[in-house]
């Protein structure tokens, strides 16, 4: 019985396709990262978190927007 190879350079998909894969992955790691950057940042910055004060007052800790345009007040 011999090897028969069922792969042909026809069936490769389109070089359109392989364009558009590439480019959903790309904005699928980029959408990813941009979430988990921002899960770290509140955790850094103590999202919701009391710091309690000397005086037993507390202050919330901020939270960091979620759209990138409202970093810097919002208000464009």
């Amino acid at each position: 019985m011999t090897y028969q190879n069922t792969k042909s350079q026809f069936n490769r998909p389109s070089l359109s396709r392989r364009a558009l894969e590439l480019i959903g992955a790309g904005a699928f790691m980029l959408g990813f990262a941009y979430f988990f950057v921002w899960i770290i940042l509140n955790w850094l910055m103590g999202c919701g978190e009391a710091f309690y004060q000397a005086d037993g007052s507390y202050i919330l800790g901020e939270c960091a927007p979620f759209a990138p345009w409202e970093f810097f007040g919002g208000n464009w």
